[in-house]
C-alpha cells in the first residue's frame, strides 16, 4: 500500500480491498489537517486586523498630535518671532577666489575654482 506525500493518507493499490478502517483513518487525518489549517488561518486573520487595528490607531494619533501639526497662524507667528539682527551683529559675506586672512572662526567664506 502506498500513502500520499504530504499527510501520509493510505492509497490502497488496484489490487487491495478498500478496508473501511483505512477510509476512516484518512478521514481523521483529513479533518485533522483542515481544523489545524483553519486554527492558523484565524489566528493569522486576527494578528492582520490587530495590525490593521494599529496601524489606524497610530496614524489617528498622529493627526491628533497637535505638537507635530501647527496650524498657518502658529507657523506665521514662528516665522516672524526673530526680529531682524541689529547692524553691529551683521556680517559682510565675500565672494571670491581665497580664503579670508582676518575671519573670525565660524565665518563663512566661499571658494570657487576655475
Amino acid at each position: 500500500m502506498k500513502h500520499t506525500e504530504t499527510l501520509g493518507l493510505k492509497k490502497p493499490d488496484s489490487d487491495d480491498y478498500i478496508n473501511i478502517q483505512d477510509f476512516n483513518e484518512n478521514a481523521d487525518v483529513i479533518d485533522e489537517a483542515v481544523k489545524n489549517t483553519n486554527n492558523r488561518i484565524d489566528t493569522l486573520s486576527g494578528e492582520t486586523d490587530k495590525g490593521v487595528s494599529d496601524i489606524e490607531q497610530g496614524l489617528q494619533n498622529h493627526v491628533d498630535d497637535n505638537a507635530r501639526h501647527i496650524t498657518e497662524t502658529e507657523r506665521n507667528n514662528w516665522n516672524n518671532k526673530q526680529e531682524a539682527l541689529p547692524e553691529e551683529r551683521t556680517r559682510k559675506i565675500e565672494f571670491g577666489t581665497e580664503k579670508p586672512t582676518d575671519g573670525e572662526h565660524g565665518d563663512i567664506y566661499f571658494q570657487y575654482e576655475e
